[in-house]
Order: structure tokens, then C-alpha cells, then sequence
């Protein structure tokens, strides 16, 4: 069974896998023997990631992302599942982190799209971090090691799904600067690694879109380079359509692209100057009813925190039973806090929440360690001999 995918990008992968195989070039398309640039208007990891599998595997494009996807989920819960029983030998913390990666799988299996390396991405490498930043003898050559490849998996991610390695960036920066007993050069090294390995990925993926668009350039005539990467305004301006009110009737494209054709008819569709436009719509209308902004997104934040509380579920009684120490808490704060934004600026729906979800649930596995097994957190505390004795 295909986890599930916008019927536009399942149609898009078979385009780009198609002009992949003609062309020997990734992020070409073909559609009805028409080169094009892959992947409009959307983040184009997909469309390298997915097309590259099929090529490897000579399967096609519907396949190829259903390996993607289950792989990516299966994969991350395993090596996360491993960190856990890495960071505590407790039982009842191990069963919990067994219970919360299961639903969290479960519910990125449901999901899927490009929306799964919400998912997967935090998942395997928070509680290796976690795991590793406590013990200070192997922080030196093993922590900026991890730290690279979770820049470059970041990048990866970013690629995929915009924005989808930044709550791991607050993670890390918070925790490294929080943390007592670490000195300057392994704080700044951890912070360096990860910064080198994802601009190493983002590099070399951004020659790749030249060499692209450098084909396209010798073999299309008239060819322009196309906007990479999801519109911002586009989708802010359709997502004050939350609650009823007369300024965007419904979180619709067509309500958007309606919109901006006719404040400027001549804006190319979810070019910049239509972004422009609808920028300076969507200011507007904050601007001059600030209360409807603030319902507006006061009603998505509180369904954004109630969503988070229950995905963070046993670990809410753990965080009361024994509070973790403030780096912990700061670096989970920052990075949930961060995963609220996207259904703030779009809509609460549940693809755009699986980042919120599964940070959440991290946190509560995190909790739940914790205050069963203190010492396996015994690094982030000011006072390691105060944790023994609890």
C-alpha cells in the first residue's frame, strides 16, 4: 500500500523520474516530451531524493516513494528506539520510548508526503544527542562527528520540507550554550560541525540546480529559472481563513491567486512580485484589524498547545513528579515552540503539525527518563553529585 501523497507530486515524481532517465540530469522533468524544471512552487528534495531511488533500485516513481518514505520512518524509529536504550537501562523509560516512537510512526506513516522528515529527522538523532552531550571524555572527536551529520541530514531534510532542520538547530545551540562544565572550544565545535555539514549538503545541491538549469538553458528555448521552494505569503494570506471573517473566504489557491490578479493582474502565479502583492495584502489586513489577527491566531495557538500537551502525554505527570534540568527544558522549549509555527502561519492541520507531534513526544519520553533515571541526564546538571543522591 503507497503511504499517502498529493496526487500532484506522485504525478510530478513520475515526470522527474521520467526526465531523470532521458536526460541523465536530476531535477529535469518531462511531460508530453516537454523538458521543464522539476518540482514547481515546492521544496525540490523530493524530487531528487525519490527519482535517484528508483534509478538505483530501476523501479518506478510510485515505488521509489513508498520506500522513501516507510524506509525514512522505519529507519529513524530504529535508530531512535536504539538511542533511547543508549541513554537509560530504566525499563519503564524504555517501554514508554518504545510506546511514543510506535504512535509517533504510526502517525507519520499516515501522514507521509514530504511531511514525514518532520518526523524522522528529530527522531533519530535527538536521543544520540542527548546520549552523547552527557558524557564530556567523548565529546571531543565523537560530538562533532554527530553533530556533522545531523547538519548534513538537516540539510536533507531542509530540502524536503522547508524549515524542517531549524528546531534542531535552536536544540543543539541551546543545549550547548546551557550546559555547565563544557568549554568554549567543544561548544563552538559542536555548533561549526553542524553548520560545515549542512552548507556542505546545501553546496552541493545548489551546483546541482545549476547544472539544471544550465541543461535547460542549452536545451529549451525561452527557458526561465523557475522560483524553488514553497511560497510564504501565498499560504499566510489563505491561513487567516481559520476563523469566518470577511477578508479570505477559504484556505484555497484559487482564493490567493484570485486575490493577487486582482491587485495585480500582470503578477506572475506564486512568482516574487505575486508574492509581493499578497504580502502587502496580508499586512494590511493585520494591520487594520489586529483584533481578528489576534483571534485568529489565538484559536490556532491553543489548539497548537493542546495537541503538543497530549503528545508530550505521561511525561506532563514526570515533569511534575521531577523537573529536568534547564538546558533540557530550553532546548525542547525551543524547538516545540518553533515546530507551532507552521500551523500558526497555515492551518492546524495535521501534516503541518507532525514536527509539533513528534518533538513533543521526544520531550515527553525525555520527562519520563528523567524522572525515572535521573542519572542518565547526570551531564546537564549543575551538580552531578546532587542527582546521585536523589
Amino acid at each position: 500500500m503507497t503511504p499517502g501523497i498529493m496526487e500532484f507530486r506522485l504525478g510530478e515524481l513520475a515526470a522527474t523520474l521520467a526526465g531523470y532517465t532521458e536526460t541523465g540530469v536530476p531535477l529535469v522533468a518531462k511531460t508530453a516530451d516537454v523538458l521543464r524544471a522539476a518540482g514547481f512552487s515546492d521544496d525540490p528534495g523530493l524530487y531528487f531524493f525519490v527519482p535517484l531511488i528508483a534509478r538505483i533500485l530501476r523501479t518506478d516513481a510510485q515505488t521509489a516513494y513508498s520506500i522513501f518514505v516507510i524506509g525514512s520512518i522505519l529507519l529513524a524509529a530504529s535508530v531512535g528506539l536504539a538511542g533511547f536504550f543508549a541513554l537509560t537501562r530504566d525499563t519503564r523509560a524504555r517501554a514508554y520510548a518504545v510506546l511514543v516512537l510506535a504512535v509517533l510512526s504510526a502517525g507519520a506513516y499516515r501522514v507521509a508526503d514530504v511531511y514525514t522528515v518532520g518526523f524522522a529527522y528529530p527522531t533519530a538523532l535527538v536521543p544520540w544527542m542527548l546520549w552523547l552531550w552527557r558524557r564530556e571524555q567523548r565529546l571531543k572527536v565523537a560530538g562533532p562527528l554527530l553533530a556533522t551529520v545531523a547538519g548534513a541530514l538537516g540539510a536533507c531534510a531542509h530540502l524536503v520540507r522547508s524549515h524542517a532542520a531549524t528546531s534542531m538547530l535552536l536544540f543543539i545551540g541551546v543545549l550547548v550554550v546551557l550546559t555547565p562544565r563544557r568549554d568554549l572550544k567543544t561548544r563552538v565545535a559542536w555548533l561549526l560541525a553542524f553548520v560545515l555539514g549542512a552548507n556542505a549538503v546545501l553546496g552541493g545541491f545548489t551546483l546541482l540546480l545549476d547544472h539544471r538549469d544550465a541543461y535547460l538553458e542549452a536545451h529549451v528555448p525561452g527557458y526561465e529559472k523557475t522560483p524553488v521552494g514553497h511560497p510564504f505569503w501565498h499560504s499566510a494570506y489563505i491561513g487567516l481563513a481559520y476563523l469566518p471573517n470577511p477578508y479570505v473566504s477559504a484556505w484555497d489557491d484559487t482564493v490567493a491567486a484570485r486575490k493577487a490578479a486582482e491587485l495585480d493582474s500582470e503578477a506572475p502565479y506564486l512568482s516574487e512580485r505575486y508574492e509581493a502583492v499578497l504580502r502587502s495584502e496580508y499586512l494590511r489586513i493585520v494591520r487594520s484589524d489586529p483584533l481578528f489577527a489576534v483571534r485568529t491566531y489565538g484559536a490556532k495557538l491553543l489548539v497548537a498547545l493542546a495537541r503538543a500537551l497530549a503528545c508530550i502525554g505521561l511525561g506532563l505527570i514526570a515533569l511534575m513528579r521531577r523537573r529536568p534540568p534547564t538546558p533540557l527544558l530550553a532546548a525542547f522549549g525551543g524547538a516545540i515552540a518553533f515546530e507551532t509555527l507552521p500551523s500558526l502561519m497555515t492551518m492546524p492541520f495535521h501534516p503541518y503539525m507532525l514536527g509539533l507531534y513528534s518533538w513533543s513526544g521526544l520531550f515527553g519520553a525525555a520527562c519520563v527518563a528523567y524522572a525515572v533515571d535521573p542519572q542518565s541526564f547526570a551531564g546537564l546538571e549543575r551538580n552531578t553529585q546532587s542527582v546521585a543522591s536523589m
